[in-house]
Formats: C-alpha cells, structure tokens, sequence
C-alpha cells in the first residue's frame, strides 16, 4: 500500500460497494423524483465519502506511449 494511504483497504472496498448499489438504485427508480431523492439523499453523500477516502491515495501516474 502506499505510505500516503491512511484508509484500510476493506473500507474502500465498503464504499465502493456502497456506490455501486446506491447507483443501481437510482438507475432503477420507478420515477425522477424517486431518483432525485436517492441521488439528493445517499448518492451525493456517498460520492462525496468515496472521494475522501480515494484523496487519502496517491494518483497513479499516466503512462506515455
């Protein structure tokens, strides 16, 4: 792991899986106000708590071809 990361990696794993289900739920939402809820109520916030932890790692370097 890299020396800047403070985060476990069981706990990105976590909110990546979390993100992932929220997204579904809002893909498949029976209406836009049930997918602007969701999105409004935990797919902002979840968003927001996976970009704090992915802050915590180094960014890759890109790779010129």
């Amino acid at each position: 792991m890299n020396s800047i990361n403070k985060v476990p990696q069981h706990e990105l794993y976590y909110n990546l899986k979390r993100l992932t289900e929220i997204a579904k739920t809002v893909a498949y939402a029976k209406s836009a106000d049930d997918a602007e809820f969701f999105t409004k109520k935990y797919l902002l916030p979840q968003i927001e708590a996976t970009e704090n932890i992915l802050s915590t790692f180094e960014r890759p370097k890109q790779n010129k071809a």
